[in-house]
């Protein structure tokens, strides 16, 4: 009798453990909740009522891990004797208590950034330890709490179970739906694949290396005619490649630009232009690499966390690896692939990585990446060299199959420069911003950069194989007017020469498709540099002016310019032969014009756009992408016309 009164006694424990435990969860998941939508995030632009959706898939996976932990704990302890299982019991306290001590640990870390302006992502050496002695401290307190809440005489039992059986129900609905979706994922890249191709199974393809520098100018490589000698190794590969002169991009930021080549779409189709942008529904499966990866290549993205970062960004069945991290280790994809939707992948990612990158940093396991620091302040751009060894490397390791790799280098992006050759600024200090000499200097670090790769590739035997893109997401400067590189080299020299008929971004993947003999799906808006239907068309690209530091270290945009009429895209450009058009969208609307600097084979004059006729593409363009035109800019329209 004694016995089965002591077993209860400990099942009733049980039970209020799995109650703390969701309790601990729903605390964690409503204080990163309201984090989340009070900062720039993809969930803070959405309506409200995904907002809460979100919060109440987030609380059911938390606390269904919870609550599992315990039931696996609890299966555990039968195992042994009687008194055994009551030191079970009283173990179960560390789930609600890691749950409570992590909460407590990210707001404050939120409240000593946001006040004073440091906090564990800025933390080094001794501050690391002190926060890591301060989270033992506060997981301590949180242990005994749930300790001695398991003590007190256990009361309202069927509130408890209720909560329990809420996160259970909401675990067996949610299922369901889950693998309806991964169904439908598969199906819908199972459709989009299907008719693409005339390749036959025994063809061997082209290994592809798309690689770029960023915020890279023509007007700076002597390979297109620069004073200096900034480019000599991109020049004898230039012989042998199709050569675009005239060729511009569709964002003036690198998230937007790099979006567009890898999907081939506008940034205002996808809207994704900045941080924290990111590809939702159809457009995070149609893109470049998913085709490709549907012919068997194995795609890798070397960028940069945050910004070119195809796992941040959302596109999903499309790389292998990204930055380093492969896809199945990577939660916001795995829980994607799980058929989450991308709203409820980010929170539950976002989320618990808050968290383990912290635990992490503190403790001395992994130090943790600052996203801004990556690209501004010159700390890490040594990396271009690790990126340009890792591509031979990848590519050995993957001999028995086609590989795909996008190589985003950052030497050349501004506004100060850490070129390790110093020719052109020997001798000279990097005073201000923009300084000609550090940035020739950074061209030519990247040309030697680039020299070694196809050097590297020829002594492998690789060279010959391989599919060389050369590109850059913008102008110096972050500009759209300014000419970029393209330049293509096709296996045994094929397609080599001049090209002088305007091209943009969009056109890499089309071409290359094209290439492959793979059917170019009618998503994409560029068109095929090999195609002999090659025309003239005009080059219409976006950008944002109003990026703000946010409480993670990094850029994004703030809530207040995510609002109709044309919410992150401060203005619309266009680029049609030596000419440019602009129309700022925010209101009183500006127009402008101007010349593009260094344009190979102006256009004669009569060939040139009007005023009106530049205004007409702007608003089919922005009506296309469901875009409501205000009456005032209208009215402004008319005006100029």
């Amino acid at each position: 009798m004694l016995s089965k009164i002591s077993n209860n006694r400990v099942l009733s424990q049980w039970v209020q453990q799995c109650f703390h435990a969701a309790i601990a969860a729903l605390i964690f998941v409503l204080s990163e909740w309201i984090f989340t939508i009070t900062k720039p995030s993809i969930l803070s632009i959405t309506n409200w009522g995904q907002k809460f959706l979100v919060l109440f898939h987030g609380f059911i996976f938390f606390s269904a891990i919870g609550i599992l932990s315990l039931l696996i704990l609890y299966l555990i302890s039968l195992l042994f004797s009687q008194r055994a299982r009551s030191l079970f019991v009283n173990m179960g306290s560390v789930v609600p208590a890691a749950f409570l001590a992590s909460t407590i640990l990210l707001m404050i870390d939120n409240f000593t950034y946001t006040v004073f302006r440091f906090g564990i992502l800025d933390s080094f050496n001794i501050r690391r330890a002190l926060y890591a002695l301060v989270f033992l401290v506060i997981f301590y307190f949180c242990f005994k709490l749930f300790a001695l809440l398991l003590s007190l005489k256990i009361k309202r039992i069927p509130l408890k179970v209720g909560i329990i059986l809420v996160v259970f129900l909401g675990v067996v609905v949610t299922a369901p739906t889950l693998i309806g979706t991964r169904a439908q994922q598969i199906q819908l890249l199972n459709d989009q694949i299907a008719s693409l191709s005339d390749l036959t199974s025994s063809e061997k393809l082209p290994n592809i290396i798309l690689i770029g520098s960023d915020g890279l100018s023509t007007s700076h490589m002597s390979v297109y005619g620069y004073e200096r000698e900034t480019t000599p190794n991109i020049t004898r590969v230039a012989k042998d490649s199709l050569f675009v002169e005239n060729n511009f991009t569709n964002s003036g930021n690198t998230v937007g630009s790099i979006i567009s080549i890898l999907t081939g779409k506008y940034p205002t189709e996808t809207r994704v232009l900045y941080p924290p942008d990111m590809l939702v529904g159809p457009d995070a499966f149609e893109h470049f690499p998913a085709i490709l990866k549907s012919f068997g290549y194995y795609s890798v993205q070397l960028g940069t966390p945050n910004y070119v970062d195809a796992y941040a960004q959302g596109v999903l069945y499309g790389f292998d690896e990204v930055n380093g991290k492969l896809a199945n280790k990577d939660l916001f994809t795995q829980l994607n692939y799980s058929g989450f939707s991308t709203f409820d992948s980010f929170f539950i990612s976002n989320a618990l990585s808050r968290v383990t990158d912290r635990l992490y940093h503190i403790f001395f396991i992994k130090y943790i990446t600052d996203p801004y620091s990556f690209v501004t302040r010159g700390e890490v751009k040594n990396t271009d060299l690790i990126k340009i060894n890792e591509i031979i490397s990848i590519m050995e390791s993957h001999r028995d199959q086609p590989v795909f790799i996008q190589a985003h280098l950052l030497g050349t992006h501004g506004s100060k420069f850490n070129p390790e050759i110093r020719v052109f600024s020997e001798g000279l200090n990097q005073e201000e911003g923009w300084m000609t000499d550090f940035y020739d200097d950074s061209v030519l670090n990247f040309d030697y950069l680039f020299g070694s790769m196809i050097d590297q590739l020829i002594e492998s035997g690789m060279y010959d194989d391989t599919i060389i893109i050369l590109y850059s997401d913008h102008g110096q400067g972050f500009q759209v007017n300014l000419k970029t590189p393209l330049i293509i080299r096709f296996p045994n020299n094929k397609y080599k020469g001049l090209l002088i008929n305007q091209s943009q971004n969009l056109d890499i993947a089309p071409t290359i498709l094209d290439y492959l003999r793979i059917e170019i799906p009618e998503w994409m808006n560029g068109s095929s540099l090999i195609s002999d239907k090659i025309t003239k068309t005009p080059v219409v690209s976006f950008g944002q002016k109003h990026a703000e530091a946010d409480s993670d270290g990094g850029w994004a945009l703030t809530d207040e310019y995510f609002t109709p009429p044309f919410y992150q895209f401060d203005y619309i450009n266009l680029v049609y032969c030596q000419n440019w058009y602009r129309l700022e969208l925010e209101s009183p609307y500006n127009f402008m014009q101007g010349n593009v600097e260094n344009y190979l084979n102006p256009c004669a004059e009569s060939d040139l756009l009007t005023k009106t006729e530049a205004l007409n593409i702007f608003k089919d363009r922005l009506t296309m992408d469901g875009f409501v035109m205000p009456s005032e800019l209208l009215e402004r329209i008319s005006t100029y016309e």
